[in-house]
């Protein structure tokens, strides 16, 4: 059951991080078509406003990508210490099996 877990654990950090360009790639040059409005002041509030949704388009894709490796580093602790707790256990049995073997 846990390496099932682990799989999934994994192939969703492939997930986000794949798809974090793909999100990104939503508004990439979106925002700069906007040529402008007859009105100065109207043409810097928006651009200002486009500039905003871009930022935050950006954020958003970088926390996706963060989401991934994060989801990485805890597939790779847990699988670690699943290891070490296997290894534990069988080192266990074995002494309880043939107690001559405890130094």
């Amino acid at each position: 059951m846990l390496q099932v877990v682990f799989a999934d654990m994994l192939s969703a950090s492939e997930t986000f991080k794949s798809q974090s360009p793909v999100f990104r790639a939503i508004t990439e040059e979106g925002f700069e078509a906007f040529q402008g409005a007859c009105d100065w002041n109207l043409y810097l509030a928006m651009q200002t406003f486009f500039d905003t949704l871009d930022s935050g388009q950006q954020a958003v894709a970088e926390s996706i990508y963060a989401h991934g490796v994060k989801l990485k580093l805890a597939h790779d602790n847990y699988d670690q210490t699943e290891k070490a707790n296997t290894m534990t256990a069988q080192s266990l049995f074995q002494a309880l099996e043939n107690p001559d073997i405890i130094q």
